[in-house]
């Protein structure tokens, strides 16, 4: 029998051995939610500084959310910078965010098979 003392070989064996938890339903809707958010967020950013180029950060919001589909994040993403730009940046994203993602997901699923 081997002892496994404090070590950070044995400690990343012991983590990598545990499962992670499932990806459920009530995730996706609060990720649909923070994308949508940083679209709006992101338009009002470029409007503010001048620069639409600089803060149209689409493909970073799909790397930074590979357990949602693609078409889904592309989706809601634009749909803040869209709503944004069309209320003239007069908008608060926050108070937008969860209806607007929440008409959005509801009925499909917009996980990663």
């Amino acid at each position: 029998m081997v002892l496994c003392l404090l070590s950070a070989a044995c400690l990343a064996n012991e983590v990598a051995d545990q499962p992670t938890a499932p990806y459920d339903k009530g995730e996706p809707a609060y990720d649909a939610e923070q994308i949508w958010l940083s679209g709006c967020s992101n338009f009002k950013s470029g409007m503010n500084e001048g620069d639409f180029a600089k803060w149209l950060r689409l493909e970073n919001q799909v790397k930074a959310m590979p357990q949602i589909r693609r078409t889904a994040v592309v989706r809601l993403y634009m749909d803040g910078w869209d709503t944004a730009r069309a209320m003239k940046g007069v908008i608060n994203c926050k108070d937008f965010a969860k209806g607007r993602a929440s008409d959005y997901a509801s009925g499909i699923d917009i996980r990663q098979p």
